[in-house]
């Protein structure tokens, strides 16, 4: 499903250069529910954006279903995220002046879905993550673990293999932090999607088949 490669990236601000990531290789099995877990700076969300084709290393390899997403140019990428990735991120990047359902069916506008068609499943999807009840509310008028709901529906709604989640807990109290993980695996179950959860948190990482651990760019590889 994704193999990485000696990946290696180093940010340079024209005075400094630090290697963030420094020769990353490991394997993610379809259907797997992966936590890649590190300190803060560790460069566990830099692995993550490379792996959703947000940001190029600087050299290594990244294949998705067999697409060396590295090789591929901004509108090629572009497509590739349509119809492979899914995102959630820790501060769920919803538009607050637009309902549930309307930020549920924004990629499938980009993505050329007729009105009638879009609306359809996005209605399905929020009812299958629980807001069947909240899809006509408006985005600011939910609680945080309702708008991770709407994140995870949109991510959801394209029909993705892989699901790419940065902290998608780490906004949100104990209670709801559990409720989120419980969907996420149980997303994983239903939907067969292969599950990479970026987190700090050992409570979080406990939930996955493996974790794979970063510490200053370098894979520990104890338990590949």
């Amino acid at each position: 499903m994704i193999q990485i490669t000696d990946l290696v990236h180093i940010f340079s601000d024209g005075e400094k250069s630090t290697e963030v990531l420094r020769g990353i290789s490991f394997e993610i099995r379809e259907g797997e529910v992966i936590a890649i877990q590190g300190r803060s700076g560790s460069g566990k969300s830099t692995l993550l954006n490379i792996m959703g084709g947000f940001l190029k290393p600087t050299s290594g390899s990244v294949k998705v279903n067999l697409i060396d997403i590295i090789k591929l140019g901004e509108n090629q990428l572009s497509l590739f995220r349509q119809k492979h990735v899914g995102f959630v991120f820790q501060q769920f990047h919803l538009f607050s002046n637009m309902t549930a359902l309307a930020n549920v069916e924004e990629p499938l506008f980009y993505a050329g879905v007729r009105k009638k068609a879009r609306q359809s499943r996005a209605k399905e999807i929020l009812e299958r993550v629980g807001l069947g009840d909240r899809m006509h509310h408006l985005t600011h008028q939910l609680s945080g673990g309702q708008q991770q709901r709407v994140s995870i529906a949109r991510a959801l709604v394209t029909n993705p293999s892989v699901i790419l989640a940065d902290e998608p807990t780490g906004n949100l109290d104990t209670t709801t932090e559990q409720e989120i993980l419980e969907l996420l695996l149980k997303i994983n179950q239903e939907f067969n999607k292969t599950l990479v959860i970026v987190t700090h948190s050992d409570h979080v990482a406990c939930v996955a088949d493996r974790i794979v651990r970063i510490e200053d760019g370098i894979c520990d590889r104890s338990n590949l």
